[in-house]
Order: C-alpha cells, then sequence, then structure tokens
C-alpha cells in the first residue's frame, strides 16, 4: 500500500506539473493511475477497500501517511541535490 501510495502522489504531482487544462488532467491521471495498478498487481476495488480500511483505522493511517511523507521528502531530497 505504501509504494501504491508514494507512487500515486507522484503521478498527482507530475500531472499538476503539466498545467494541463482540468478535464485533461484528470483523463491523464486515470490513464497514469490504471498503469500503476498495474504495476503493482492491483485493482481498483482492491486499493478503494485497502483505503477504507486504513481510513476507519486512523492509527495505522496516520503510520502509512507519515512514511509516504517520509519518502516523498527523501526523494526530493536526492532530485534537488543532483541539481
Amino acid at each position: 500500500m505504501i509504494s501504491m501510495l508514494i507512487d500515486i502522489r507522484i503521478a498527482e504531482g507530475k500531472v499538476n506539473a503539466l498545467n494541463l487544462p482540468s478535464d485533461t488532467a484528470k483523463s491523464l491521471f486515470k490513464y497514469v493511475e490504471r498503469k500503476l495498478f498495474e504495476e503493482h498487481k492491483l485493482d481498483s476495488a482492491d486499493y478503494m477497500q485497502s483505503y477504507e480500511y486504513y481510513m476507519l483505522n486512523s492509527e495505522e493511517f496516520l503510520k502509512i501517511t507519515d512514511t509516504v511523507i517520509d519518502s516523498l521528502k527523501v526523494r526530493l531530497q536526492k532530485v534537488t541535490s543532483n541539481n
């Protein structure tokens, strides 16, 4: 779940950075999201079921969210230090 959430957040950032019209950005993100589900061998129903579980278990959700944020920060530091 953590790696999927990281990839989704990265994809959201990339799509947003393109400054596309809203409907185009939504379509592109849906396409990218489908590809991520394939990569992670998940389907959207399993993902939503898992996401809903974590939303109902806030302590676990916060732990996962903290891990996602920390991972994204590390990736950002690597990217910015290479420039």
